[in-house]
């Protein structure tokens, strides 16, 4: 694959991008007095606790982060622009569900530190995956196996029961 400068320029912001994120970030908690360790360390490690602790939860984080990279990639690989709105639409989605299963988003954040309640985060799903899926239906029923459609959202159902 060539890239020509203008799109090398912009992979190589995008990758800035990222490690400025990553500096801003322990940069905040350095501001804040929180030492690199307790930050950079597995919390099963911090609290002594075996290594399978959160397991499952550290595998769905990984699931989650797949889907969205695989989403977000394809969509660079596909030239019919409503299969890319599709995909970048689907990556974002993921990525936001990777979020919440990764900062605790609905079990903690919303409830503890914003003093929000946690129907709010669901109110969001069940208005904004509906919205999604029937922006896109017309791509989605023309281009999909549907055993593997109906798979994912009863999959999807069962993680939010």
């Amino acid at each position: 694959m060539k890239f020509n400068n203008r799109q090398l320029y912009r992979h190589l912001m995008r990758i800035f991008c990222g490690w400025a994120f990553f500096a801003a970030v322990v940069a905040a908690f350095g501001i804040s007095g929180i030492r690199m360790s307790k930050i950079s360390r597995d919390p099963a490690e911090l609290a002594n606790l075996p290594l399978y602790y959160g397991l499952l939860s550290n595998l769905g984080m990984l699931v989650w982060a797949g889907g969205a990279f695989i989403s977000f990639f394809a969509s660079f690989h596909v030239e019919a622009p409503k299969i890319i709105s599709l995909l970048r639409w689907a990556g974002i989605l993921t990525l936001i569900l990777l979020l919440d299963d990764f900062l605790l988003i609905h079990d903690e954040i919303f409830p503890n530190l914003l003093l929000l309640p946690e129907w709010l985060v669901y109110l969001f799903y069940l208005v904004t995956f509906p919205l999604f899926f029937f922006s896109h239906l017309n791509v989605i029923l023309n281009q999909t196996e549907y055993p593997i459609l109906a798979l994912g959202i009863f999959l999807m159902g069962v993680s939010v029961l």
